[in-house]
């Protein structure tokens, strides 16, 4: 939301689509070490970072951590389509079950930063 007279601007930090299956894999396998009860709340979260190598996660609970890179390409097959890399951390119970949840092959994950006044 823009104040009068100014303007507000969205900056993208993530743009890509990530075939679902290996996505799946990644987020099932980096859950196991996230943290279900902490007084930590990053501790509940998946660390993902993506840049031109393709997507790293991340789970921990500060004593265990796991960490899974999916490369762009695997076997020659084509994983991840990256429009613009960036860092974010997602609560994992919910990123795991939405993406479960979800029909399609290919997913597309897309952050912003809200409207800055």
């Amino acid at each position: 939301m823009a104040l009068s007279g100014q303007t507000g601007y969205r900056e993208v930090h993530m743009d890509i689509q990530i075939h679902r299956d290996s996505l799946i894999q990644a987020v099932q396998q980096v859950s196991r070490a996230v943290s279900t009860r902490t007084t930590i709340p990053i501790l509940t979260g998946i660390y993902i970072h993506v840049d031109e190598s393709g997507m790293t996660l991340m789970g921990s609970d500060a004593d265990i951590s796991i960490q899974i890179h999916i490369p762009v390409k695997e076997e020659e097959e084509e994983r991840i389509r990256i429009q613009r890399g960036g860092t974010l951390v997602l609560p994992s119970r919910y990123f795991g079950e939405l993406v479960k949840k979800m029909p399609d092959e290919w997913l597309r994950i897309y952050a912003e930063t809200p409207e800055l006044a």
